[in-house]
């Protein structure tokens, strides 16, 4: 993210993983909640990615994090949860809609959201942007 695309301290960072997966990392910097529990982790994930042979697909994230400045990791790690509890996530959003919407109407209803989201994401890739979409903004008044 650059500058001024948002304000760490006022966000909430959500990262939902589909199908089920478990990381090491990806659980501890989801717990991480201390400035004192990102200084650490930052440190372990220093040292293992100096020593690996051969840098992984996810390198340049990596040195993106890396690179960032204390003060934006920690805004940015404090309130981040990774969630991957799902292993359907429509159903997830079935069970939500369902207390307020006609069970018939509930499957259209998923795929219309859904259906906007991705052509959301993929213009904002095509404008060669980061594929960011707000969750508190109308995504169908942008489409």
């Amino acid at each position: 993210m650059s500058k001024g695309e948002i304000t760490p301290e006022e966000s909430q960072f959500r990262l939902y993983v589909t199908p089920r997966r478990k990381g090491v990392w990806a659980q501890a910097l989801s717990d991480a909640t201390k400035a004192a529990d990102v200084v650490s982790l930052t440190a372990e994930i220093k040292a293992k990615h100096a020593k690996l042979k051969k840098p992984p697909a996810c390198a340049s994230f990596v040195q993106r994090f890396l690179d960032a400045s204390e003060d934006e990791r920690v805004a940015i790690v404090t309130r981040l949860k990774v969630l991957s509890d799902d292993g359907d996530p429509v159903e997830a959003l079935r069970a939500l809609l369902k207390p307020t919407v006609a069970p018939e109407i509930i499957d259209l209803l998923c795929q219309a959201a859904i259906g906007m989201a991705k052509e959301r994401a993929d213009r904002l890739i095509r404008d060669s942007k980061p594929a960011l979409i707000d969750g508190d903004n109308r995504v169908c008044a942008r489409i």
